[in-house]
């Protein structure tokens, strides 16, 4: 009984294996069995060899540079995100940490915070423009905002004839003013780069 099943086997694999000739090198009995057709079947499986390797090596090229795509997009979009941000930050930053303050002025990272007796308000740095001048009774901060609006800041240096008001000195003053433009120098280079990469860019403000 072991010996029929293995005469089975055999013929199997044997019929499997004239089907596998017959279906790799199609043409006939001959073309697939013969001798004289031996060099023309190896010529057959070496093409067939070398068309593999160029479709596998099509298939890695094409899977590399579907990865170099998804990975530049995703850079891309990194990119995107990190200027958005800084957009934001330049439309809202907040106030920042407290720099400097000189009268009714007060110098954060961020903005210019103008104080009264009864009220305050917030100047953008970004686009902020600043001069110093001296006047026969006041010292005076100009401030150019982005918008074209201009606010004066008054520090008197000679003494009222009726009250205590405080007096300030020439160099105090200046220095304030210089600690203003620096603090707003930074905003404006990033408001330009931004403007720059956004592909929006406008004649710059003097």
């Amino acid at each position: 009984m072991s010996t029929v099943r293995l005469v089975v086997v055999v013929v199997v694999v044997a019929g499997l294996w004239v089907l596998w000739r017959r279906h790799r090198y199609p043409g006939g009995w001959v073309f697939a069995f013969s001798s004289l057709y031996a060099a023309d079947r190896q010529g057959l499986a070496a093409a067939r060899d070398r068309a593999r390797d160029a479709a596998r090596s099509a298939a890695q090229a094409e899977s590399a540079a579907l990865a170099a795509l998804t990975s530049a997009q995703a850079d891309h979009e990194r990119e995107l995100r990190r200027l958005e941000q800084q957009v934001a930050g330049l439309r809202d930053p907040g106030t920042g940490g407290r720099l400097a303050g000189l009268g009714e002025l007060v110098l954060f990272e961020h903005v210019l915070v103008v104080k009264s007796a009864t009220a305050s308000r917030s100047i953008e740095l970004a686009g902020l423009s600043v001069r110093f001048e001296t006047g026969r009774k006041n010292h005076s901060v100009y401030l150019t905002e982005a918008t074209g609006q201009v606010y004066r800041a008054r520090y008197p240096h000679v003494a009222p004839a009726t009250d205590d008001q405080q007096q300030y000195d020439e160099d105090a003053v200046r220095d304030f003013a210089v600690a203003i433009e620096n603090a707003a120098g930074p905003r404006q280079r990033t408001a330009s780069v931004l403007r720059y990469r956004s592909s929006s860019v406008g004649p710059r403000r003097s």
